[in-house]
């Protein structure tokens, strides 16, 4: 059972391929929506959607960003003292929401806009905030006051995504980060937020405006962030640079690659401006006597920005996959063998086989797939090398 306390509808308006500031114009009502049998249907539909996502719930990272829903929130509870909503008040808490999410809207040129319901509802003993964008054309119409038209379909493609908020744990989150005295464990914390989607992905500007605590589509992320690294990298030190140069911007993203691998396996996200961005401004402390070539080095942000890139600067939980495919390794062998190459690479194309003597030692043999070109180019350059006749068996094969 649905009981609707406030709603509201908006409107942001955006031409598709813009951005900046002026790019988002803020339509906002005068008064809540009128209860009817048409919200009444709205909100059953929109409802109804929430509860079939398909992505896990998240937690706002932080409650101090600007231009953010945690922000907005915050602000309303230290101003009311109380994580009650009041419907005296709503409707300026709704026009402070939207104009937020303007704002994030504003960072993307790929953004369009659209009608903006801000519903305020309990479904059985839960209480709910919901932040949707509606698309104007699917099934049904909003007029020029935010007032939905009788006589119309609501039907399933009308909401293009929207954020679901459970304010009593919202409200614990908060109170958490900002009363030290409150007797609450982070263990006792549960995920509030919850998406959902009706095409393609979750916008990134409107996971930035929770702001998420995670990035959904984290292999999709890892693979973009790998990629501007490395063209940032390569802006730095180009592809026609001395081989010691392009060897220290190998370095380099090996270290930007490891630092992602070091989050992952804390099982952390990693944090794009606290994580990364201090690698690079490091480098010519790092490697002097290379970045003393160059007169000035871009800022990463600066090289973001002059190439018009979005969503540079983020927070992702990187995939092991796609790390795997760059992240290098470096394996002794004996005193005076390295073997070097990516994780991927090296899993491929060797194995570690187990062996034991006469007297059940154990000992290990690393194993190397070659091509006859490959070990017909070895035996040129090393022709002492031992070859001799084994057969391993697959039992005798240890995959670690």
């Amino acid at each position: 059972m649905i009981t609707i306390h406030a709603a509201v509808i908006h409107e942001l308006k955006k031409t598709h391929h813009t951005r900046g500031p002026e790019s988002v114009e803020v339509i906002s009502r005068n008064g809540l929506h009128q209860h009817d049998p048409l919200l009444k249907q709205f909100v059953d539909r929109i409802d109804l959607d929430a509860r079939t996502a398909l992505r896990a719930s998240s937690k706002c990272s932080i409650f101090t960003k600007d231009d953010t829903f945690g922000q907005v929130a915050s602000n309303y509870f230290a101003s009311n003292e109380t994580y009650e909503l009041d419907i005296n008040n709503y409707l300026d808490l709704s026009i402070e929401l939207v104009k937020a999410l303007s704002v994030q809207m504003s960072k993307t040129s790929a953004a369009t806009g659209g009608h903006i319901p801000i519903l305020w509802y309990s479904r059985d003993d839960t209480e709910y905030l919901l932040i949707g964008l509606v698309n104007p054309s699917s099934g049904f119409t909003i007029d020029l006051n935010g007032v939905i038209v009788g006589n119309t379909n609501i039907d399933k493609e009308a909401l293009r995504f929207s954020l679901r908020i459970e304010l009593a744990n919202l409200a614990q989150h908060h109170s958490f980060v900002t009363d030290p005295d409150a007797n609450i464990q982070e263990a006792d914390l549960l995920p509030y937020a919850r998406w959902t989607k009706k095409s393609n992905d979750i916008a990134h500007y409107f996971q930035e405006y929770l702001p998420i605590d995670e990035l959904l589509n984290n292999g999709e992320l890892t693979r973009l962030y790998i990629n501007l690294f490395d063209e940032y990298l390569k802006h730095i030190i180009p592809d026609d640079s001395p081989h010691e140069h392009k060897r220290v911007r190998f370095a380099i993203k090996q270290e930007v690659y490891r630092k992602m691998e070091e989050r992952r396996g804390a099982e952390q996200p990693v944090r794009v401006e606290e994580d990364i961005v201090p690698i690079f401004n490091a480098m010519r402390e790092s490697y002097p006597s290379v970045f003393e070539s160059y007169e000035e080095i871009t800022p990463y942000h600066q090289f973001c920005e002059d190439n018009d890139y979005e969503n540079y600067d983020s927070i992702f939980n990187p995939q092991k996959a796609s790390l795997d495919e760059v992240l290098n390794v470096s394996i002794s062998i004996g005193d005076n063998l390295t073997i070097r190459g990516s994780k991927e690479g090296l899993a491929a194309t060797t194995r570690v086989v187990v062996c034991f003597d006469a007297d059940e030692n154990q000992s290990y043999k690393l194993i190397s797939d070659m091509t006859p070109d490959q070990y017909n180019k070895l035996k040129e350059k090393i022709p002492e090398i031992d070859t001799q006749l084994e057969d391993f068996t697959d039992d005798d094969i240890d995959t670690p």
